[in-house]
């Protein structure tokens, strides 16, 4: 019994069947168990790298935000900056930097940075439906900063801007100091998707420092008046053998010839350059002007325009008889879509005119002419009328042009008193006044096409009014023409309409232009960049001169020379930083006869030009400056009125000066500048150094040299201060 009993239990202890199944549960337990706990653990890791992740988002969504105030605080301060500066200019500078020394320079300084500091609390952005200032405080006394401003920076409904310490309140504290105005304890809250990022800093509105941009270019000049550069009749033949600048030019007579040589010159008119005589300038010089006019109705006049010519507005040949020659570059870089005096091209409004570009190897015109009535067009009950612009699809016109503009005759309707079918209409001056009786001034253009034109035609019409006579009483014809109200689409459809027009009338327009001008000449297509069409008329046939077909390639050019334009006339250099303001013509900036002359100076002078300063240095007896205080008489240049005029380098004047010789050096007015006779040639490089080198020059002019291209960077006008992230 035991022998069994033992051999069935060494029978069980051998039986190992069903162990492997059990290793094989525990095994495949343990790797779900292991395998569960790394996908856990993976899980955590994912959303803990996206928690991060968002946080992250979110700080950098924040610290977008703050730098996206700070971009509008740039702004601010720009803006500033050239608000400031021209005002400084024109009523601090002479009395702070009276001399060129450490004192005076540290109060132009302080001076400068109260016209900042006044010019930044009159900065307003628009805030809930009315403008609201960035800064409260009077005169140069800063008390606060208004949260809604800063609020308004930023593009997000997912931050607020508040106060650290008081989210209640509407105005921040406003610390002033030496170098800056520091906006303290703002903070930026930003909330979204859960996660929420906070920012809280100072942020430092740093003033920026006077720098004077005087520039060596100024001793370049031969010329440089603050009103006009006069030659007038009766004086014959002058060559300029230097650099002009004037606000004005005009050759008076057709006798006159202003000749500029070839010598790298440059003649910077900020306003109108009016020609009717014969003016030169010649191949490797330069001419700036807002606008040249050659010749008026029976007045005629001629330009030869050889060298580079820059011209913000039109070349218009105005005068019967007068041409026009045209070599080298021409650009036309003024590329306004809603103001004529903005838009660069070239008129022919002349009869027997002549137009020869066929010498110009690169011309650029950005802008349109424009259809304008030159009278006022009053009525005689003081009742006012206004004068629209036409843009035209045209770079180049010719006056009969403005037929591709006009409405149909049989848009034209008329009313009970006043026929209509006719473009133009002939309206007597009491009918108009019947018609704008009790009108606005800004209606009446509106009332007299709702009147008088085709509803489908109202809102496209555009009025130009041309006072004449209808036996004997007074009347207006009234031209109605058809432009685009969306300014974007204004250039494409003008352009369109030109084209259709020419297609239709290419056939007479010989005829039309056989009667207005003799020869349309224009250079080779591969030189041509229009932002218009043009029509060339040679051999008595036309030909369309397509515009671009894209007006973004002028753009940036446009600007650059409207940038450069602008420094000449402020600064007289094509790269020192001109500070005017934005979308002021050049002829209203501060001229260089203001940024250059000590004025304050010379007007302690005694009066009047029987004795003017003369200043000299003990070892260049041979060289001398005149300087004469005249604000009522004209300072005569001549070798009978001034004592030994050929050692006379350079004379400023307080108003107007007048040559009757041949004269080296400068001559700086603060009126205008009349050639008689003579010619005018810039001083030498060796006579420039000895004009700097004299102190007592210092007291009445400005030389000093500063030749960066912005000497403010925008970067460090805002900065952070006291930064700090929750």
């Amino acid at each position: 019994m035991s022998k069994r009993l033992a051999a069935a239990r060494a029978a069980l202890r051998d039986e190992n069947r069903g162990s492997t199944i059990i290793v094989v549960i525990v095994a495949v337990a343990f790797v779900a168990v292991l395998g569960s706990l790394l996908l856990f653990m993976s899980m955590i890791n994912i959303q803990m790298k996206s928690m991060d992740r968002q946080g992250r988002d979110t700080f950098y969504d924040a610290e977008t935000a703050l730098n996206e105030m700070r971009l509008h605080l740039q702004e601010a301060s720009s803006w500033a900056i050239r608000e400031a500066y021209p005002v400084f200019l024109a009523e601090d500078y002479a009395d702070k930097v009276a001399e060129d020394d450490e004192d005076g320079q540290d109060a132009a300084v302080e001076a400068f940075n109260r016209r900042f500091v006044e010019k930044l609390l009159e900065y307003e952005v628009h805030v809930g439906g009315s403008d609201t200032k960035l800064l409260n405080g009077s005169g140069y006394t800063v008390t606060g900063y208004d949260v809604a401003v800063l609020q308004s920076f930023v593009d997000s409904s997912y931050v607020t801007i508040t106060i650290d310490g008081d989210e209640s309140a509407t105005t921040g504290t406003v610390k002033d100091t030496d170098d800056a105005l520091i906006l303290k304890a703002v903070k930026l809250e930003l909330e979204q998707n859960g996660y929420r990022s906070t920012i809280v800093t100072d942020l430092c509105l740093n003033k920026p420092l006077f720098y004077d941009s005087r520039s060596d270019e100024l001793l370049n000049y031969v010329v440089v008046a603050k009103e006009r550069f006069d030659k007038p009749a009766g004086g014959g033949v002058t060559e300029v053998r230097g650099n002009v600048y004037a606000k004005e030019v005009t050759i008076a007579g057709e006798d006159q010839t202003l000749t500029v040589d070839d010598q790298e010159r440059r003649v910077v008119c900020a306003g109108e350059l009016t020609n009717f005589g014969k003016l030169t300038v010649s191949d490797g010089s330069e001419l700036w002007a807002q606008r040249v006019v050659v010749g008026a109705e029976t007045r005629k006049g001629e330009v030869n325009l050889l060298g580079s010519s820059f011209v913000a507005d039109d070349l218009d040949l105005a005068g019967n008889g007068s041409k026009a020659v045209v070599e080298g570059e021409y650009y036309g870089f003024g590329n306004a879509l809603d103001d004529g005096t903005g838009s660069s091209g070239i008129v022919i409004n002349g009869k027997d005119t002549r137009l020869d570009m066929s010498g110009v190897t690169g011309l650029m015109l950005a802008g349109h002419t424009y259809i304008k009535a030159n009278e006022p067009p009053g009525l005689a009950n003081t009742v006012e009328l206004a004068n629209d612009e036409v843009m035209m699809g045209e770079s180049i016109s010719v006056k009969s042009n403005q037929l591709a503009y006009m409405i149909p005759s049989n848009a034209v309707t008329g009313t009970a008193t006043i026929t209509g079918n006719s473009n133009p209409l002939l309206v007597s001056n009491i009918d108009l006044e019947n018609l704008l009786n009790g009108v606005e001034l800004k209606e009446r253009n509106k009332a007299i096409k709702n009147a008088l034109v085709a509803p489908a035609y109202q809102d496209r019409t555009r009025l130009m009014f041309i006072n004449t006579t209808v036996n004997g009483a007074d009347a207006k014809l009234i031209y109605f023409f058809n432009s685009n109200n969306s300014v974007s689409q204004r250039r494409a459809e003008a352009n369109r309409q030109f084209e259709n027009y020419f297609e239709r009338n290419s056939h007479v327009m010989p005829i039309f232009f056989s009667r207005l001008t003799d020869e349309i000449d224009l250079p080779a297509a591969a030189g041509m960049e229009m932002s218009g069409h043009a029509v060339e008329y040679t051999g008595g046939t036309v030909n369309l001169r397509r515009a671009l077909t894209a007006a973004s390639p002028l753009a940036s050019a446009s600007h650059q020379y409207e940038r450069t334009f602008s420094r000449l006339c402020h600064t007289l250099s094509p790269t020192v930083h001109c500070s005017g303001r934005h979308g002021v013509d050049a002829a209203d900036q501060v001229t260089p006869y203001d940024h250059y002359v000590k004025q304050a100076a010379v007007e302690k002078l005694d009066e009047g030009i029987g004795d003017p300063l003369v200043l000299t240095a003990d070892d260049l007896p041979l060289l001398k400056v005149l300087v004469v205080n005249n604000p009522d008489d004209t300072f005569i240049v001549s070798s009978t009125d001034v004592e030994d005029l050929s050692s006379i380098r350079l004379i400023i004047a307080r108003r107007d000066v007048e040559v009757q010789n041949d004269f080296t050096g400068l001559i700086i007015a603060g009126g205008e500048v009349k050639v008689v006779t003579g010619t005018l040639t810039a001083m030498s490089d060796d006579d420039k150094e000895k004009i700097k080198a004299m102190p007592e020059v210092s007291e009445y002019l400005n030389l000093m040299t500063n030749e960066t291209d912005s000497p403010w960077d925008m970067e460090n006008l805002v900065t952070y201060q006291n930064w700090s992230k929750e």
